[in-house]
């Protein structure tokens, strides 16, 4: 891979990022998408994370103006290794002040993670994980106080992991494809503040390939993901991670009704604001799946939002929504209302996110509930008018009878207690 150097403060006097500073980025192995001076997405850029060639350098020299500021979007680049392999973008960003700690300290208790640590960074006299990442790759400091962005290259597409994964106080990132948005690059200014700029404190000439970093990383700071996440990681005998793809309910999924979309979007429409759009299609449509609507009719939804907020990434966040079926039908972990509570109660507050949320699912199933969208401590709550909405599969239905019959056949009890002893 060829090297390059970027300088920080690469800006032109009107503001652009310079076109030689693009091109540098693109020769990196970055994937840039134009962002405007308050780092509003200027196009849609589908089309730059399907094609990794969507870039040329005289693509960008010619089209440099739009570059008020630069980002740059996750997944395969255009890139190869020595043997022209393909090569996947990756992002660890780091939030919290605690994961920042982890990475810079010399000590890990657990020997066959420390071992593992050290295979990686004793080649270059690294002391610790982020010492060694400011000598080999690019490394990025971000607004907040202990906040850092580092990049590096996989020959697999990684899974990743969201700040909605981890504990409180112990937040980060690890950005590998669509879904996970985008990510500021220098010589960027901030959204919020202008007269912040993000500058380079690790390697400004290549970004190095580090196909079992990620791996490391997840065992290095399990500590700081919630348990729920933990449990869709595995491990082989030899310290190799698997992911565990479980069974998933095959329901039908409820179709809404025009009344319904258009309520939801009524409802919904003052939360869908820029700068947390992404985070809010990922933890809707995660909403949406586990209640068992379907991905047509949460489809439409956001295509609305996106209409009525003239969003340019409506391609993107219909993708997030595919992506989320799709991985939910998989058996992936896939987030639900407390994704989506949180990110509603940090636009408003955590009142008007439960309210919202209520609203929301009464919406949802005001014809029709579908069984496997509820808890067992959700049906002891119903009322018998939401017991009538509830649809059972014939399969189901035949179950119940078959229990029934074995075993309370002399006994005389009301449907909804035959209901909850069952389910």
């Amino acid at each position: 891979m060829t090297s390059t150097t970027i300088n920080a403060g690469d800006k032109g006097s009107i503001g652009n990022i310079r076109p030689a500073t693009l091109v540098q980025l693109r020769k990196l192995g970055f994937k840039l998408i134009p962002l405007s001076m308050d780092n509003g997405v200027v196009i849609s850029w589908t089309s730059v994370y399907e094609n990794p060639n969507y870039w040329s350098a005289e693509k960008l020299i010619t089209q440099w103006s739009i570059f008020k500021n630069v980002a740059t979007v996750f997944g395969k680049t255009h890139v190869k290794d020595e043997k022209g392999l393909d090569l996947y973008l990756n992002d660890f960003d780091c939030d919290s002040e605690c994961v920042n700690q982890i990475l810079s300290s010399d000590q890990i208790q657990d020997p066959i993670l420390r071992g593992k640590v050290q295979n990686i960074i004793s080649k270059s006299g690294s002391k610790s994980l982020f010492d060694f990442l400011r000598k080999n790759t690019v490394v990025v400091k971000t607004r907040k106080e202990f906040g850092f962005h580092f990049y590096c290259f996989s020959h697999k597409q990684n899974p990743r992991i969201r700040t909605q994964d981890c504990v409180s106080g112990r937040e980060f990132e690890i950005k590998t494809y669509k879904g996970s948005g985008h990510s500021t690059l220098p010589p960027s200014t901030h959204r919020d503040d202008p007269q912040f700029r993000y500058t380079h404190i690790g390697r400004q000439d290549s970004i190095a390939v580090l196909d079992d970093l990620c791996d490391i990383l997840i065992e290095l700071l399990e500590d700081c993901l919630i348990e729920k996440t933990k449990t869709n990681f595995n491990y082989e005998s030899n310290g190799t991670r698997i992911t565990r793809f479980p069974n998933c309910c095959q329901s039908k999924r409820v179709v809404l009704n025009d009344d319904q979309i258009k309520d939801a979007v009524s409802l919904l429409i003052d939360c869908y604001q820029q700068g947390h759009r992404d985070a809010f299609t990922f933890e809707f449509s995660g909403l949406a799946f586990k209640l068992f609507i379907s991905e047509e009719s949460a489809t439409c939804i956001v295509k609305e939002f996106c209409i009525k907020t003239n969003d340019l990434e409506k391609e993107n966040r219909l993708d997030v929504i595919h992506r989320t079926y799709v991985n939910g039908a998989n058996g992936s972990n896939i987030s639900g209302r407390s994704g989506l509570r949180k990110v509603i109660a940090g636009l408003k507050d955590e009142e008007h996110a439960d309210k919202i949320l209520k609203s929301l699912i009464e919406i949802w199933q005001r014809y029709e509930i579908p069984i496997d969208s509820l808890d067992l401590s959700d049906v002891s709550r119903l009322t018998d008018e939401e017991l009538d909405e509830i649809k059972i599969p014939t399969e189901y239905v035949e179950f119940c009878i078959n229990t029934i019959l074995k075993e309370i056949p002399n006994e005389q009890k009301s449907v909804r207690q035959l209901t909850i002893t069952i389910l």
